[in-house]
């Protein structure tokens, strides 16, 4: 458990690039049955943000990289990203992080693994329409995040070597906003 976050992770079977698609979804089938049960459905609104059919005492978050795929459920706003280190990081750190995160470098690969999974986290749970990844802004220390006057809270986790997880949840109140987001 992170920060009142239940996390749920199955592993993906080495697919091609056709059946990849279907290994994820049915990864993530498996976990939704076995956290909600057999009749559990998992949906997407017209943002894409995954969210349980007649559940709305509960939030949750999809994620997904090459070995693994996890499951965030609580009860508040909640964004999970989950990568595995690769290069292309570097090539586009300019992209993501802001003019003040980039005057903190120099940023070797772990770093930038750091922030990627974190602003993806968040904008997972802000769930805040328009929202470019470069106006997350990181504290120094990577633990908390800022985005059009909201605060979230990040953690993260290293469930194998060359794997970072991060974890997102919104530090205010937000379940009436968050209906209203949904028409």
């Amino acid at each position: 458990m992170m920060n009142n976050v239940m996390i749920y992770r199955s592993e993906l079977p080495e697919a091609g690039r056709s059946a990849r698609r279907e290994a994820e979804r049915a990864a993530v089938a498996r976990l939704v049955t076995k956290v909600f049960g057999p009749d559990a459905t998992i949906a997407h609104r017209d943002d894409g943000s995954p969210y349980m059919e007649g559940r709305d005492d509960v939030y949750v978050s999809v994620s997904h990289c090459a070995d693994e795929c996890v499951l965030a459920v609580s009860r508040r706003p909640v964004g999970i990203d989950i990568e595995t280190a690769r290069q292309q990081l570097t090539r586009i750190a300019g992209k993501f992080l802001t003019p003040a995160e980039a005057a903190r470098g120099p940023h070797g690969l772990d770093a930038l693994l750091h922030y990627w999974t974190a602003k993806e986290a968040v904008f997972k749970c802000g769930r805040m329409p328009g929202l470019v990844i470069s106006e997350i802004e990181l504290s120094a220390d990577l633990t908390r995040a800022y985005a059009r006057g909201r605060t979230f809270t990040v953690e993260y986790h290293i469930p194998s070597p060359g794997i970072l997880m991060a974890v997102a949840s919104s530090d205010e109140n937000y379940r009436n906003r968050q209906k209203g987001l949904e028409g």
